[in-house]
C-alpha cells in the first residue's frame, strides 16, 4: 500500500509593488552629447515601457518646426525628426510625465535628453513662477518663452529660442540656456504655435530685459546650476497671467421673444449706447423704450409703437463702436431681421386661438418661505417696463399678535430697472409684514394691470447675521476691497482711500473671502493688461485665509494687503 501526502494547490506570495519608475541603461547618442549631427535618437531602458500622450507633453527647446516622431522600439524608443538644427545650439527635449513602465504605470519624470550640435553645451537655466493675475491661482498648460531677438512684435510673429512649461504649481524651470539677454513672456497657447494671437489666450510678460550669464551667480558651474532671477522687491521671479480685454465690438446674439421687445447681445460691455433705426418703415420718434443691463453688453427695446408691435417682421439697423480705445471714431453697421410668431393654443373646442396675457404679475424678492433681510429694501418685479403705480391702492400692514397694524411705507420705481418698484420700510426683526396691491394699482407700459396680489413675509432676527469689521491700513494706495461668496462671486465692495475702519453688515452665516484691488487708474474696478502698450494688470492681494462666520459674531482684524 503506498500512502502519500495531498498537497494544497495554490499561488506563491506576492513581493512588494513595483513602484520604481524606469531607468535609462543606454542612449545613441549619449545624453548631453556635443557636435551632433543626427537625425533621431534612440533611449533604452531597464523594462519595457510606454508613452502615454507623448504629442502634448513633448517639449522640444528650441522648438521644432515639424513635431518629432516617436516609436516604440524594444525596451525604448526612438525619436526622429526633419527639421535641420540650427549650428551651435543646445537642444533640449522635456519628456515631463510621459514616460512610464509598462506593467505598473510607474512614471519617469521630468525626463530631458540633450545634446549640442557645436562643440559646448549651453549649461545655464532661470526658475520662476507663473499666476493668474485676478484671482492669484495657478493657470494650467502654461508655456513660457524667451526670445533673444528683444523687439516687441517678437511675441507675435516668431518662434522663441526656449520654451519650456510650468508644472501643476505653477514653477517653471528653463535649462540648457546661452548667456544672453531675452525678453519673458508666459503664454496659454490655445492653437499651439508658440505665438500670441490676443484674446482668449492669456499672456504675461517681464517689465525688464531678462539677462543670463554665469556672473549673476559664481556657484554655477554644474549643468544643473540654477540661476534665481530677482525683481526690485528682492522676491523670486514671478509673471501674471491675463487676458486682454476683447478690442473690437461685436454683436454674439440677438432675439425678439416677446412680441413687444428687442434684444441685443455684444461681446463685451459696451462704451456707449448703440443707435438703432428702423428700416423699411416711415421715420419715426420715440419708437422705444430702452432697457439697460447690469453687465452692460445687452441692451433691450420696448417697443412703444402698437404698428411695429404687430408686425411679424421688424428690421433694423445697429451702429456701435467697434470697441478699441484707439478707435472711438471708427463705428460697425450690422442689419438685423427680428422676427416674432404669436403663440397659439388650442380651445376646448379644438380649434386654434392667439394665446394673450392681460394681466400684470408681481413677483417679489422675500416669500413666506424667506425671510426678508433687515438691511434690504422690498423688491416688486415685473415682466414688462412699468408705466404708474397708485399708491393709495397698495396696503402696507405689520402683524402683531394676528393683529393687521396699518403701516406707512414708501414706494418708488427703480430709476435703474425699468421692471422693478422699491418699497422702502425700516424693517423691525422677526416681525411679520403683510402687503397687498388691490386690481389695478400697478400699470405697464402697455397698459396692463394687475389683478389683486397679496404678500405675507418675514424679516429675520438680528441674532442671524454675522459682520466682518476690518480695521485697514491702505499704504497710500487707492484700494477697491470686495467681499466674496462661494466661487468668488462678489456680493459687496467698497473704496478705500485712507486709514478706515470698514465694516461688511448683515451677512448671513456663510464662508467668505476678502480680496483687495490696487486701484492705480481710479476707476473703481480691476483692469486687465496690454501687451502691445507694456501694461501690466492692476494688482490684488487677498486676506490671508477664508472666513466662516457664524451668526451672532463679528470677526475683527487688522489687514494691510500686500501687493507683490
Amino acid at each position: 500500500m503506498v500512502v502519500s501526502d495531498c498537497a494544497r494547490v495554490g499561488s506563491p506570495p506576492g513581493g512588494a509593488k513595483d513602484e520604481t519608475p524606469p531607468e535609462v541603461i543606454k542612449s545613441t547618442p549619449e545624453n548631453y552629447s556635443v557636435n551632433y549631427n543626427g537625425k533621431s535618437i534612440e533611449v533604452t531602458f531597464d523594462e519595457y515601457i510606454r508613452l502615454n500622450d507623448i504629442n502634448q507633453k513633448l517639449i522640444v527647446s528650441p522648438p521644432l518646426k515639424t513635431r518629432p516622431q516617436t516609436q516604440i522600439k524594444g525596451k525604448g524608443f526612438e525619436l526622429s525628426f526633419e527639421d535641420d538644427l540650427k549650428k551651435n545650439t543646445t537642444y533640449t527635449f522635456n519628456f515631463s510625465d510621459a514616460i512610464e513602465d509598462n506593467n505598473e504605470g510607474n512614471v519617469l519624470n521630468n525626463f530631458q535628453f540633450v545634446f549640442s550640435t557645436g562643440p559646448k553645451l549651453d549649461s545655464l537655466s532661470f526658475q520662476g513662477s507663473i499666476i493668474n493675475a485676478f484671482d492669484l491661482q495657478v493657470p494650467e498648460d502654461v508655456y513660457i518663452l524667451l526670445y533673444d531677438n528683444l523687439s516687441d512684435s517678437a511675441i507675435f510673429n516668431e518662434t522663441p529660442l526656449y520654451v519650456s512649461k510650468a508644472n501643476e504649481k505653477g514653477i517653471f524651470t528653463l535649462n540648457n540656456l546661452k548667456a544672453d539677454s531675452f525678453h519673458i513672456y508666459a503664454l496659454q497657447d490655445g492653437n499651439m504655435n508658440y505665438r500670441y494671437d490676443h484674446f482668449p489666450e492669456m499672456i504675461a510678460f517681464s517689465d525688464t530685459v531678462l539677462v543670463i550669464n554665469p556672473d549673476n551667480n559664481s556657484a554655477i558651474k554644474e549643468k544643473d546650476s540654477l540661476i534665481i532671477h530677482t525683481d526690485s522687491t528682492g522676491g523670486s521671479f514671478q509673471l501674471r497671467l491675463f487676458a486682454e480685454e476683447k478690442h473690437n465690438q461685436y454683436l454674439t446674439n440677438s432675439s425678439r421673444s416677446r412680441k413687444e421687445n428687442l434684444l441685443l447681445v455684444f461681446n463685451k460691455p459696451l462704451e456707449e449706447k448703440p443707435q438703432i433705426k428702423l428700416i423699411g418703415e416711415p421715420e419715426k420718434t420715440d419708437w422705444f423704450i430702452e432697457e439697460t443691463f447690469v453687465v452692460g453688453d445687452t441692451v433691450g427695446y420696448w417697443l412703444t409703437d402698437t404698428t411695429l408691435i404687430n408686425l411679424e417682421t421688424i428690421q433694423v439697423s445697429v451702429k456701435y463702436v467697434l470697441g478699441d480705445s484707439n478707435k472711438h471714431d471708427e463705428y460697425k453697421f450690422d442689419t438685423i431681421r427680428f422676427r416674432y410668431s404669436q403663440a397659439l393654443k388650442k380651445s376646448r373646442r379644438g380649434n386654434l386661438q392667439t394665446q394673450n396675457k392681460f394681466v400684470l404679475g408681481l413677483n417679489f424678492n422675500t416669500s413666506t418661505a424667506n425671510p426678508l433681510d433687515l438691511n434690504n429694501s422690498l423688491f416688486v418685479f415685473t415682466a414688462t417696463p412699468l408705466s404708474d403705480f397708485n399708491p393709495q391702492m397698495i396696503l402696507f400692514y405689520s402683524i402683531v399678535d394676528s393683529i393687521e397694524i396699518p403701516t406707512e411705507v414708501f414706494i418708488e420705481k427703480d430709476k435703474v430697472n425699468i421692471k422693478r418698484l422699491i418699497l422702502k420700510h425700516k424693517w423691525e426683526e422677526d416681525v411679520k409684514y403683510k402687503i397687498m396691491f388691490l386690481p389695478g394699482s400697478v400699470t405697464d407700459l402697455y397698459g396692463t394691470t394687475n389683478d389683486s396680489t397679496t404678500l405675507t413675509f418675514k424679516t429675520r432676527k438680528m441674532e442671524y447675521y454675522g459682520n466682518i469689521i476690518l480695521d485697514l491700513n491702505y499704504n497710500k494706495k487707492n484700494m477697491i476691497i470686495q467681499l466674496l461668496g462661494e466661487n468668488e462671486k462678489m456680493i459687496r465692495q467698497s473704496m478705500v482711500y485712507n486709514d478706515t475702519i470698514l465694516r461688511f453688515e448683515y451677512l448671513p452665516p456663510k464662508k467668505y473671502l476678502l480680496k483687495a484691488i490696487w486701484d492705480q487708474n481710479g476707476n473703481g474696478k480691476w483692469d486687465t493688461g496690454d501687451l502691445i502698450k507694456r501694461i501690466q494688470p492692476e494688482k490684488v492681494s487677498y486676506y490671508q485665509e477664508e472666513i466662516k462666520l457664524r451668526s451672532n459674531w463679528d470677526f475683527k482684524k487688522n489687514w494691510s494687503p500686500e501687493f507683490r
